[in-house]
């Protein structure tokens, strides 16, 4: 082991070099950083993407999660966004099983033709579509 004087001394007698490297050590920090935050951005928006494309009750998912924070946990002040995530799984599920019972592939529909289905499904039901 050496002497801590000793690399002292060896520090200072490679002023230059030791600049150097310290300063081609933050870059490479300051860059795996950077692409850290990249990544975890990219991961969040891929899981985002995949949690609309699996779950067609994303929103109302999300939604009761906020309130819930909102209110400390209190579930029964949140009982309105639990009903909504409900029914909307609910309903999903059953076109779900509509459309595998028909043949129609994928069974769950795309997001783009989500608000098209619903709107015919509320029609046919004689609700009101808002």
């Amino acid at each position: 082991m050496q002497d801590v004087s000793a690399y002292k001394a060896v520090i200072e007698n490679q002023n230059k070099v030791v600049i150097i490297i310290l300063i081609t050590n933050t870059m490479v920090e300051e860059n795996k950083h950077t692409k850290n935050n990249e990544i975890t951005r990219n991961a969040r928006r891929c899981k985002e993407q995949s949690g609309e494309l699996n779950n067609p009750c994303y929103l109302e998912q999300k939604l009761t999660y906020k309130c819930l924070n909102n209110k400390n946990f209190d579930q029964e002040a949140c009982n309105n966004y639990f009903v909504n995530y409900n029914n909307c799984k609910a309903f999903w599920n059953s076109v779900r099983i509509d459309r595998k019972r028909k043949g129609i592939q994928p069974n769950l529909p795309l997001p783009e033709d989500r608000e098209q289905i619903k709107a015919e499904y509320m029609s046919k039901q004689g609700l009101g579509y808002r």
